[in-house]
């Protein structure tokens, strides 16, 4: 279309160079009407063309640069949301890292209260030993004098003073047994499953002797020479010594058995068992509080205190746990 305007224009600029050579100046000033007329035509379609192109350009640019924004836009939403994650799983971790903190200073702080509960527990021990010890020597002390005065009263009674004699010697054997507990009992030396073992095998078969029970001690025949802490010593031996004295007091038992086994995980398994008359487990009043006093003793040292017995099938106490190692003391002896 443009092709044929510019043909039409030229054809009225040459006949307008014609008709003015001919002086034709009528046809020659109407024929440059008309060129005048499609020259500008062909402006205006060359202007809206190249405006059209400026235009169809500006909406192109301004496509691209809506592109690129939103391009920007979703560059700037992924790495905001990079950055989230990041944050979050820093926020997880540190809050992991907390509780973990916290929870190892919990743990620690139940060590440590642990701890001064099984020193409490075997200050109390040792001080209800050295108090029982005082008032049984201050008795003791005064039954001798008592019978010393009444024998010297009676020299001549030759059967009265035997008797005498006999009372005293056994009081006198009380007190030293009594005295040699209370210096193993605070005696750190004898902090080793060794000594435990073969002072309960000792008191164990002196107690039951001198009451006519026979009895059985199964203890391993090759015993570890590792260190124990004070507070398991004391918790193994005291719950053995109450056990045995009630069964000599309340079973009526003849015969009693006393069984401790050692795996290479250190847990043991302790158990003390007579042949008596056995009791309801449900109706312990009779000696509740030596029941009581034994079961405290494992709970503080966290272990397992079982008691088995039925009327007429005897008594049977277990004890269950893992050795407390002194591991100070064993890598002392190490060194």
């Amino acid at each position: 279309e443009t092709g044929n305007t510019e043909m039409i224009r030229d054809a009225y600029r040459n006949l307008t160079s014609i008709d003015s050579a001919m002086g034709n100046f009528k046809g020659a000033f109407e024929n440059h009407k008309s060129y005048v007329q499609y020259n500008d035509s062909l402006f205006n379609i060359e202007k809206e063309k190249k405006f059209t192109q400026m235009q169809m350009q500006h909406e192109f640019d301004k496509l691209q640069d809506s592109t690129k924004v939103a391009v920007a836009q979703k560059d700037a939403l992924a790495k905001t949301e990079i950055e989230t994650q990041k944050q979050r799983r820093n926020y997880a971790f540190a809050g992991m890292g907390l509780i973990v903190l916290f929870s190892i200073i919990i743990i620690i702080q139940r060590n440590k209260i642990a701890k001064v509960r099984k020193q409490k527990a075997l200050e109390v021990e040792r001080t209800r030993i050295s108090r029982d010890l005082h008032d049984d020597l201050g008795s003791a002390l005064t039954r001798v004098a008592v019978l010393s005065q009444m024998s010297g009263n009676n020299p001549n009674d030759k059967e009265k003073l035997d008797e005498n004699l006999s009372k005293i010697k056994s009081i006198s054997h009380k007190m030293t047994a009594q005295l040699n507990e209370l210096v193993w009992s605070v005696n750190p030396v004898h902090d080793k499953l060794q000594s435990l073992l073969g002072y309960i095998r000792e008191y164990a078969g002196e107690l039951l002797e001198e009451n006519a029970i026979e009895y059985l001690i199964n203890f391993p025949e090759d015993i570890p020479d590792i260190s124990i802490t004070p507070e398991f010593r004391m918790t193994i031996y005291s719950i053995t010594k109450e056990a045995l004295n009630n069964a000599i007091k309340y079973s009526e038992c003849n015969e009693t058995e006393l069984t401790f086994s050692l795996n290479s995980r250190n847990e043991f398994i302790c158990s003390i068992k007579d042949n008596g008359k056995g009791f309801d487990t449900n109706s312990t009043r009779e000696f509740g509080n030596g029941l009581m006093n034994m079961k405290q003793r494992a709970k503080d040292s966290g272990i397992d205190f079982k008691i088995e017995s039925a009327d007429g099938m005897g008594t049977k106490i277990s004890l269950k746990g893992t050795i407390e190692i002194n591991s100070e003391r064993n890598i002392k002896l190490q060194a």
